[in-house]
């Protein structure tokens, strides 16, 4: 019911959706994943919108088999948590070390995860918006509780030009880091603050 693709400001989107491979329609992996995903926009004054976002995914193997290393889930980057790069979030232990695969040595992505985004805009001038925003979400690997005091969180701020040629708005943003993860290693290391220009929706 959201007024408009790119530039929403009431109305909402729910989208459910279900990845399925194997049991009777054959292949080499047994393998389902769920996607629930919905937005909501408000706008209570003139030229201010608060938005939402929430999406979670599950995957989850059957028949014996295992989650293929390819399709486990990791999050982060300019469409999800905004502080962290795209992709670089993974599950992580305690002491602050990723799940490796013994067989492949190659990092374990989770078989769970949630993005929640929170923005409140302000539609300054035709082809400008401005937002300020909240990001929180986590990983999960298999070996964990879904444990909501461990997810990750940032704040920012960003600027959108909507440009028709495009059909898609260019962004700056700036975003702060609010939980830094345990490192164990320089490699692992969050960065505190992060300066990125994008194009594309958040969500």
């Amino acid at each position: 019911s959201r007024n408009d693709i790119y530039r929403a400001n009431r109305g909402g989107m729910f989208n459910a959706s279900l990845a399925y491979s194997g049991g009777i329609l054959g292949g080499r992996t047994n393998q389902w994943t769920p996607t629930l995903e919905t937005t909501y926009y408000y706008s209570p004054f003139r030229k201010q919108t608060f938005a939402m976002h929430l999406a979670a995914t599950y995957v989850a193997a059957f028949a014996g088999d295992k989650i293929q290393s390819y399709q486990r889930l990791f999050t982060g980057g300019e469409f999800s948590l905004r502080a962290f790069p795209l992709n670089g979030v993974s599950p992580y232990t305690a002491e602050g070390r990723e799940f490796i695969d013994p067989k492949t040595n190659i990092i374990e992505g989770g078989n769970r995860s949630y993005t929640l985004n929170l923005e409140y805009v302000y539609h300054d001038a035709d082809p400008l918006d401005v937002a300020i925003f909240y990001d929180m979400g986590q990983v999960y690997h298999e070996k964990q509780t879904t444990d909501l005091l461990r997810s990750l969180r940032d704040i920012g701020f960003e600027l959108r030009f909507y440009i028709p040629a495009i059909q898609a708005p260019l962004r700056m943003f700036w975003a702060h880091n609010l939980t830094p993860r345990n490192c164990a290693t320089p490699r692992l290391c969050d960065q505190s603050t992060v300066f990125q220009f994008t194009i594309g929706q958040t969500f």
